[in-house]
C-alpha cells in the first residue's frame, strides 16, 4: 500500500484512513474504505492565498490555512482553497494547528457561520525593513503577522488588531502577535519578527523564486463526481493502491449484477 500523496495520477482503491478526524470528514465525501477515487494531475502545485470575509472582517490567510478549512459547499463538504473566487460556504470543522486557530480566532472564522472567498491571491512578496535589514516576506507569512499600526509621533491608530497585509508602502506594524506553527514562527523570529518590533512595508513585489514550504494541493475526484482539494497532511492519512480501469469496469459490472438479481 501506499498513501494518496505518494501515488501516481488515476484511479486509486482506499483500503484505510490513518486519522481518526480525517476519516470522519473524508467518508462524508465519498473518500471512505473501498472507495474507488481519481487523483488528477495538479494544474496547480500549490493552493493560493485567500482573501476571505466573515461576519466580522475581512482578512487575508495563507495557503495552507485554506486547505485546513472545511465548508459547506455544492450540496457537499469541501476544503475552502477549492471554492471559486466570490463563493460563500458555511464552516463545518477547522483541522489544523493552533496557529491556524488563534488566526481563525482574529479573523471570525467560526464552526456554523459563512466565509467568502473574495480574491485568489497570485504569489507575491511583502518587501519590508526590520532592525535595519531589508527582507522579503511571502503572503502566508505576512498573514500570520498581527499588530497596530504606528504613526510618525510614535502614537497607534488601530483600536483592533490589524495584519501586516492590511499595511500600505510607507506604513509601520507594532508587532503584538504571530499566529503561527512551530516552523512558520521560527522562520519569522530569525528574521527579527516577534512581538515588540515594528516592521515598515516598503512594498509588495511578485514573487521571486519558489518559496519552501508552500502548500502543496493533492486533487482528486470522488465517486460521486465531485473535485477535492486536500493538503499534504490529509493526503498522507489516506492509505491504498492504485488500479486498473478494467479492475473498476469488472467490479461495477458485479455489484450491478447482484443489484438486478436482488430486484
Amino acid at each position: 500500500m501506499k498513501t494518496l500523496l505518494d501515488a501516481d495520477p488515476g484511479p486509486f482503491r482506499v483500503v484505510r484512513i490513518t486519522d481518526f478526524e480525517s476519516a470522519r470528514r473524508l467518508v462524508d465525501l465519498g473518500v471512505g474504505p473501498g472507495d474507488v477515487v481519481e487523483k488528477l494531475v495538479s494544474e496547480e502545485d500549490a493552493a493560493p492565498p485567500l482573501r476571505i470575509r466573515t461576519r466580522e472582517r475581512s482578512g487575508v490567510i495563507g495557503a495552507g490555512m485554506g486547505l485546513e478549512i472545511w465548508v459547506e459547499y455544492g450540496g457537499g463538504v469541501v476544503t475552502l482553497a477549492g471554492l471559486p473566487r466570490g463563493a460563500s460556504g458555511l464552516v463545518t470543522a477547522l483541522s489544523g494547528g493552533e496557529g491556524l486557530r488563534e488566526t481563525a480566532r482574529i479573523l471570525g472564522i467560526r464552526q456554523g457561520e459563512e466565509i467568502r472567498v473574495e480574491h485568489r491571491i497570485p504569489p507575491m512578496d511583502y518587501v519590508v525593513g526590520i532592525s535595519g535589514r531589508r527582507v522579503r516576506l511571502g503572503e502566508g507569512e505576512a498573514a500570520k503577522v498581527w499588530g497596530r499600526r504606528r504613526l510618525g509621533d510614535g502614537t497607534v491608530q488601530d483600536e483592533d488588531l490589524v495584519q501586516l497585509t492590511s499595511l500600505g508602502a510607507g506604513q509601520i506594524l507594532a508587532v503584538e502577535r504571530i499566529a503561527a506553527g512551530r516552523r512558520a514562527m521560527g522562520r519569522l523570529e530569525g528574521l527579527g519578527v516577534r512581538s515588540g518590533a515594528e516592521v515598515e512595508v516598503f512594498g509588495v513585489e511578485p514573487r521571486q523564486g519558489v518559496r519552501l514550504g508552500r502548500a502543496k494541493v493533492v486533487r482528486i475526484r470522488n465517486r460521486l463526481g465531485m473535485e477535492l482539494w486536500l493538503g499534504e497532511r490529509s493526503a498522507a492519512y489516506i492509505l491504498g493502491e492504485g488500479v486498473r480501469n478494467e479492475q473498476i469496469q469488472h467490479k461495477e459490472a458485479g455489484r450491478h449484477g447482484r443489484d438486478s438479481r436482488q430486484e
